[in-house]
């Protein structure tokens, strides 16, 4: 009777699938060339035990299988061929090293070089460190060598770069005050809103021109003023010994700022008045339906900017505070830090970074707050629908 035998493991489990002989035991293929060439005959008799050992030459059969499957980037098959030999050999480093190969999706051990993070903490390499004879370690030392060299050398020009990019920003930071600055004076001198514009003259004087309805350009016989805000159909002006007047429509009593004083800086909204007092806490008047006038409990604010029915405060560590009309979130800047100023707008709000940097919360209905690309910024403002920026080479954004 004849009979067909796996040459790689002895088995006799072999059964014929899609034209060729598998044997069930190790997985080998046989085409039917092969297998005809295996078939043996008759019967061999024996006395006591005979045992053979051929699992060296199944597990060498299946690594070889499965190292060309990694060859073939058949990652699946690769994994299961070496599963078979840790079914057979659960030492084998070999096999372990296919499983880290396979699931790393590397072809071949020497792409293990090209890795820049420790790799002995993988379970898979690990095994392999584990089991591997003198001389295989000494290959696997060579690979972890290669890393570890471009680990260091990754780390050195990681943290050249980031000493570099600190340089820059503080250079760009210094650059961003001293023109901030300049840029804050220049602002002080210029106010416009819907229908008017007004101007400060280098002698404290104001001239105007536009709508006049109510009487918010009658600003002629003004005098030693230091600062001007123009709010939707009012005009507000800061006097050089901190006391503040105000001319225009006085409805919801956004021009009852005569009792104010040691101010220093001003701002208009649409219908309400703002003054920054020198030891950093804030005034306000006029129309309050939004609170946009609940500003009395700030303290340690630098800077303040209104628009609308919002009002905007920059604290001295960089931080923001609003109050007013959040319809739209324009007042939802409690996470923003590093802000060195701050522009209002219609229904948003915009902050500069000491970096250079723009943010803006808010409608954006009309792009008014796509700001995020903006870089190397000295000054910020925000319209009713729309935000623009100055850059440090004079150019705008």
């Amino acid at each position: 009777m004849k009979q067909l035998i796996c040459e790689m493991c002895g088995s006799t489990d072999l059964l014929k699938q899609d034209g060729v002989f598998v044997c069930q035991s190790c997985g080998t293929k046989y085409s039917v060339k092969e297998a005809k060439k295996m078939m043996i005959e008759g019967t061999v008799k024996v006395q006591g035990t005979v045992q053979v050992d051929n699992s060296e030459q199944v597990v060498n059969s299946l690594l070889k299988r499965a190292f060309m499957f990694l060859e073939e980037g058949d990652f699946d098959h690769a994994t299961e061929y070496c599963n078979r030999v840790l079914d057979i050999e659960p030492e084998c480093a070999k096999a372990y090293m296919g499983l880290f190969l396979a699931d790393k999706k590397l072809k071949r051990e020497q792409q293990i070089s090209s890795f820049r993070y420790d790799i002995k903490k993988d379970k898979n390499f690990a095994k392999t460190m584990q089991f591997a004879d003198d001389e295989y370690l000494k290959f696997l030392n060579g690979y972890l060598e290669t890393i570890n060299q471009s680990i260091i050398e990754r780390n050195i020009a990681y943290e050249n770069q980031q000493q570099e990019e600190q340089k820059k920003i503080e250079e760009n930071k210094s650059d961003v005050v001293v023109v901030r600055n300049n840029i804050t004076k220049i602002e002080s001198f210029i106010a416009a809103n819907n229908h008017y514009t007004i101007g400060l003259n280098i002698d404290g004087t104001v001239v105007n021109t536009g709508e006049n309805f109510y009487g918010q350009c009658t600003v002629s016989k003004w005098s030693d003023i230091v600062a001007i805000a123009a709010g939707f159909s009012h005009t507000v002006g800061l006097k050089s010994d901190g006391t503040v007047v105000a001319i225009g429509n006085n409805e919801h009593g956004q021009c009852n700022v005569s009792e104010w004083n040691n101010i220093i800086a001003i701002a208009a909204g649409f219908s309400h008045t703002v003054g920054l007092k020198s030891d950093g806490t804030v005034v306000a008047v006029g129309k309050n339906d939004y609170e946009q006038c609940n500003v009395s409990k700030w303290s340690d604010i630098v800077s303040i900017s209104a628009r609308n029915s919002h009002t905007v405060g920059l604290k001295s560590d960089g931080t923001v505070v609003a109050v007013g009309r959040n319809d739209c979130e324009q007042c939802n800047v409690s996470k923003w830090s590093d802000i060195v100023s701050i522009s209002a707008g219609g229904f948003h709000t915009v902050g500069l970074k000491s970096n250079g940097t723009v943010v803006a919360v808010g409608d954006n209905k009309r792009g008014q707050c796509d700001v995020s690309r903006w870089s190397n910024i000295v000054s910020v403002s925000a319209g009713a629908y729309y935000t623009v920026g100055l850059k440090s080479n004079g150019t705008v954004a």
